[in-house]
């Protein structure tokens, strides 16, 4: 068997245990924005005290003053899907913590900081009922700090019959500060092959590559025919997000691994898509 190696070298979450939580009722969560808030305790437990202290404001204020707060408050959640992605949870708990301190100061009173999306361990950013796929380490968004792509899935994923859905495998991109602090900065659950989609080779996740601001996730699968598979990601500096960059596909039979065909897909073949839009087919 030979691993022809072609170069060196992504609704959000999944929402299958929606609860009762933040300000709102979670289980008629419909938006991105609202999956994001139940899906994250932190920002449960944000959401749920920005609307205390809502209330509480509001019956502080006279009928004339209510109706300022009223259209105030509809700016700033206009304000907060201008500012933040949904899949940005550091954005969103900054955004959130400056609200709930302005509300605070305006009704004289202070509480702790109770927002922290910084942690110190990969752990921590697992998901229940999951378990570690793998993990790379290497500079994302080219500030020189380790940064890790962490691929996960589900403990259970060679129990699940056959005739099932394929369970998905999210990608979160964990990114290191000046601190050794990680944080999620995006996550996509539609960019890692399942683990029955290599064929009769089976799994065909092989590796991430990380160099530079680029990642790339590397497959191989087939029978009698192989195939290889590279998608690239590309950091863009400006907007402080990452993008496709290429696709690289290769295909040769067992009997004659030189002769490999394939194509290279570039941003003129998909235009330009973001690394949370991305999804494979």
């Amino acid at each position: 068997m030979r691993y022809y190696i072609l170069s060196i070298w992504a609704t959000m979450l999944l929402f299958s245990q929606i609860v009762v939580a933040a300000s709102f009722d979670c289980n008629k969560a419909q938006a991105p924005i609202e999956k994001a808030i139940c899906n994250n305790a932190e920002l449960d437990d944000a959401d749920t005290l920005l609307g205390q202290r809502y209330k509480e404001l509001r019956k502080a204020l006279s009928q004339s003053d209510v109706k300022a707060l009223k259209k105030e408050q509809r700016d700033w959640l206009k304000q907060r899907l201008e500012i933040c992605s949904p899949y940005d949870i550091a954005c969103l708990t900054d955004l959130y913590q400056a609200r709930i301190d302005e509300l605070e100061s305006r009704l004289g009173i202070g509480t702790k900081k109770i927002l922290s999306v910084h942690k110190n361990s990969i752990e921590d950013f697992v998901l229940p009922g999951y378990v570690i796929l793998d993990k790379t380490e290497g500079d994302l968004n080219r500030d020189k700090y380790p940064d890790i792509v962490l691929i996960l899935k589900k403990a259970n994923e060679a129990e699940i019959d056959v005739d099932a859905d394929e369970p998905l495998r999210p990608l979160l991109l964990l990114t290191r500060d000046a601190n050794n602090q990680l944080q999620l900065a995006e996550r996509n659950d539609h960019v890692v092959l399942c683990a029955r989609c290599g064929g009769m080779m089976g799994d065909p996740y092989v590796r991430t590559a990380i160099k530079n601001g680029y990642f790339t996730i590397e497959y191989f699968g087939g029978s009698g025919w192989k195939w290889e598979k590279y998608v690239t990601f590309k950091y863009v500096s400006k907007k402080k997000n990452w993008y496709l960059h290429k696709i690289t596909n290769a295909s040769y039979h067992f009997a004659d691994p030189d002769n490999v065909e394939g194509d290279t897909l570039t941003k003129e073949n998909f235009g330009t898509l973001l690394f949370t839009e991305y999804q494979e087919e």
